[in-house]
Formats: structure tokens, C-alpha cells, sequence
């Protein structure tokens, strides 16, 4: 039970308005539900980047072009990883895993 802001009557938690005066009541928003538009590109690309930079680890010869592209691809992974974390909830462990995978690939690519 809860009671109306204008008049103070006992009215339902989930009303709308007062059935006695009729003064609107505040009811808790409903968060949207929120997409997956950013944490599913951020874990592609952390795996896309984790699997160059092995790559890259295991060839003898270090091409330049693959070199810059995957640390390319691993910066993308970790800010795409970033700004998913910290903007939504939904697909906030994708977001993280693209992260994680993007640092270990620049880690990886850098030789450490």
C-alpha cells in the first residue's frame, strides 16, 4: 500500500493516478531494455585480434602491414570493449571478454 502524493489516501503501489482526486503518482520507470549493438562487435573483434596476433606470434618473418593491423584491430577491440562496459548493462560480459581479448592480443603483439 502506498498513498497518494496529492491527498494522502491509501490507494495501490502500481496506480496510476488517485481514484479520489485524480492526482497523477510517480511510478518507477522501466529501464529500457538495451541491445547488444556494441558488446557483440567488441568480442569479434577481440577474437579476430587474439587469432592475428598468434598468428603473429608464431610466423618467423613479421610483416608490417599485419603487425598495424593487429594492433589495430586489438585498440578497436579494447575501446569498443570500454565503452560498452561502461554504457550498458545488457551484454556487459561480451563487452568485457572483447576487452580482455583485445588486451591480451595487444600484450601478445607487443612481445610481452
Amino acid at each position: 500500500m502506498s498513498f497518494c502524493r496529492g491527498c494522502g489516501t491509501a490507494l495501490h503501489e502500481t496506480a496510476p493516478t488517485c481514484p479520489h482526486c485524480g492526482a497523477p503518482q510517480n511510478l518507477p520507470s522501466a529501464e529500457p531494455p538495451g541491445t547488444l549493438w556494441l558488446p557483440v562487435p567488441a568480442l569479434i573483434v577481440g577474437i579476430l585480434a587474439l587469432l592475428a596476433a598468434i598468428g603473429l606470434a608464431d610466423s618467423a618473418l613479421i610483416d608490417p602491414d599485419e603487425y598495424v593491423g593487429t594492433l589495430l584491430f586489438a585498440g578497436i577491440a579494447i575501446i569498443l570493449g570500454a565503452i560498452g562496459t561502461y554504457q550498458q548493462k545488457k551484454g556487459r560480459g561480451l563487452s568485457i571478454a572483447g576487452l580482455v581479448l583485445g588486451g591480451l592480443a595487444l600484450l601478445i603483439s607487443l612481445g610481452v
